[in-house]
Order: C-alpha cells, then sequence, then structure tokens
C-alpha cells in the first residue's frame, strides 16, 4: 500500500528558498536538474517510506525522524502511520546543530 505524502506549509517554504538560491547561484538548468531529482526522491517515499536515514537524536512528536539525502539537501520527514509528513528541506552546507531548533524540537 503506496503511503501518502503530505507538505507542511514550512517544509514547502524552505523548498522554495532553496530553490531560490539554487536559481540565483546557479541558474536555471541546475535548478531544474535539483528541483526534478528532489521530487523523484520524494514520490519513491510512497513505497519506500524508511529509506531516509534515521535521525537518532530527534523525533518528531514521538515519531522518527528521517532524512533523505539529495545532493547538498535533505528532506525531513516523519511517518505518521500512512503518510510521509515532509517537514523541512535543509541545506546541508547549513550548521547540523541548528536543525532541531529549526523545527522547534529543542530539548
Amino acid at each position: 500500500m503506496a503511503y501518502e505524502i503530505k507538505w507542511l506549509d514550512e517544509a514547502r517554504k524552505s523548498l522554495d528558498a532553496e530553490m531560490e538560491y539554487v536559481f540565483s547561484n546557479f541558474g536555471l538548468l541546475t535548478l531544474s536538474e535539483i528541483y526534478d531529482d528532489l521530487h523523484e526522491r520524494v514520490d519513491q517515499l510512497k513505497l519506500f517510506p524508511r529509506i531516509g536515514i534515521r535521525h537518532e537524536d530527534l523525533d518528531y512528536h514521538g515519531y522518527e525522524m528521517r532524512m533523505l539525502h539529495i545532493k547538498k539537501m535533505s528532506v525531513v520527514y516523519a511517518i505518521i502511520g500512512q503518510t510521509v509528513q515532509i517537514l523541512y528541506v535543509w541545506n546541508n552546507l547549513q550548521d547540523p546543530k541548528r536543525l532541531a531548533k529549526v523545527l522547534g524540537l529543542e530539548k
């Protein structure tokens, strides 16, 4: 059975910000390639929701968090029932210690 993909508003905002950065610094061709790769990989989560690496240090309201690495970005998500909830698109060049703060999950 396929899982549903649900993008949170914050995830869409972070995706838009990352795509704007790519476009501004690398142009339309690179933007198109990265955008297509990202969405292809996210679509794979419908059938294989656990392909992302589990983030052992964080959980999302009791649910495991995972990160799907795509080039220099990661799609941060949680599996909740039959739904893959996309939480954030993270630029891997950022300080990883900020991730919990950005997601509002600081302990």
